[in-house]
């Protein structure tokens, strides 16, 4: 959905369509694993509005007249809006919109004669909204009807939203349907970085067809075919057989939050306390943190010191010993996260030039593998444990 709003040739098409007045683009991602508010109607309308209103401040009278005379507003240096309202002579903020205002003045918008502007929205996981789907399908209908609105949306094909938004083909695409041919191409490629796998890939057509299989099944989702042959190249490095491949590949789940269950499970219970640290230190840190202050946090999680020696600062550790430090790290996270979790290297753009090895080491961070991977474990549904075998519940206990 980004890539489609971001690019130039969607805007040249809109302004096209809109003619001397251009188009406003607004744009809302329902986010399932966010607060309440990021996957709710209010926080679609509120986002939706809020971008309307600071690219033409103008529309805020003609969407909504009995609001906006209690609205005064001022301008930035920028051109920016901003603005306040003012309810019984005190000043109040434009979150007071109610829901039901805030539907009439999108809903003016696409329906009064004497606004020439036109529209675009943007909107992508209508599967991920927090409410009745059918109430939000609705309002989409009804938005789309006005002459100078047109929608972009995009959610998982179930039945309720092919019903409703996928009954012409010529205005629908399918992404597994674009992207089979690049993740076939991955994962041929990737596979192929293996000299065992090339070599039985040359006398065993099976081999050809478990990547075949691999692009049938991943219906589009590039993540679930990365862990997918990450865990291909883990069975031919173990010299698995080829009908072991193909058991390894079939006993895989598609869903990827049954897939990050499948890989949780895997982790040894010795390390799930350490696990559980990792996961949550990076779950509640604002920016990626440190790969080497990860392994300080070991030191605290095994002494029974309050501050171990290491952590205080008072002795000063040689080059070679960071160094082994940080190599032991790399090696306890992938061991403990089994890929959820990545060391990440600053690229030379942002590390300027390199003078020592000990850059990398200093600059190396720890991040997710993928946003997915922050949502499933943030989600309290699953932070309850309530779908995890008791001994994997530890990972989500440390505090």
């Amino acid at each position: 959905m980004k890539y489609i709003q971001n690019d130039p040739r969607t805007q040249q098409a809109l302004n096209h369509w809109a003619g001397s007045n251009g188009c406003i683009m607004a744009t809302y991602f329902f986010w399932s694993a966010g607060t309440l508010l990021q996957k709710s109607l209010e926080g679609l309308l509120r986002s939706i509005l809020f971008d309307i209103f600071v690219s033409n401040p103008s529309l805020i009278q003609l969407s909504l007249p009995e609001r906006s005379k209690t609205l005064e507003t001022s301008t930035l240096p920028s051109g920016r809006f901003t603005g306040f309202a003012t309810v019984d002579g005190k000043v109040t903020d434009l979150n007071t919109w109610t829901q039901t205002q805030l539907l009439r003045a999108l809903g003016n918008l696409s329906t009064t004669p004497s606004i020439n502007q036109k529209f675009c929205l943007f909107i992508d996981g209508l599967d991920e909204y927090y409410g009745e789907h059918s109430t939000l399908i609705q309002i989409l209908e009804e938005i789309s009807i006005g002459h100078n609105f047109k929608l972009c949306v995009s959610s998982r094909p179930w039945n309720l939203f092919e019903d409703a938004l996928g009954s012409d083909a010529t205005r629908k695409l399918y992404i597994h349907e674009l992207t089979k041919n690049d993740i076939r191409n991955y994962t041929v490629q990737t596979l192929r970085e293996n000299p065992r796998w090339r070599e039985e890939a040359s006398k065993d057509p099976r081999y050809n067809l478990l990547t075949e299989k691999i692009a049938e099944r991943a219906q589009g989702v590039f993540l679930w075919v990365v862990l997918v042959v990450r865990s291909i190249k883990e069975g031919v490095i173990n010299r698995d057989s080829i009908k072991l491949l193909q058991h390894r590949l079939r006993d895989l789940p598609s869903d990827l939050s049954e897939f990050f269950r499948h890989i949780l499970v895997s982790i040894p219970p010795i390390y799930h306390r350490q696990t559980a640290l990792y996961f949550q230190v990076t779950l509640q840190a604002r920016s990626s943190l440190p790969v080497l202050l990860y392994s300080f946090l070991d030191d605290c999680l095994e002494s029974s010191e309050a501050i171990p020696q290491t952590c205080q600062g008072s002795t000063a550790m040689s080059e070679a010993d960071i160094e082994l430090r940080y190599d032991m790290m790399v090696r306890r996270l992938n061991a403990r996260c089994k890929g959820l979790l990545e060391c990440v290297k600053p690229s030379q753009d942002t590390m300027g030039p390199k003078t020592s090895g000990r850059i990398d080491v200093f600059e190396t961070s720890v991040s997710f593998l993928h946003r997915t991977v922050r949502d499933f474990l943030a989600v309290d549904e699953f932070r309850g444990t309530s779908r995890l075998p008791q001994s994997q519940t530890a990972l989500f206990r440390y505090r």
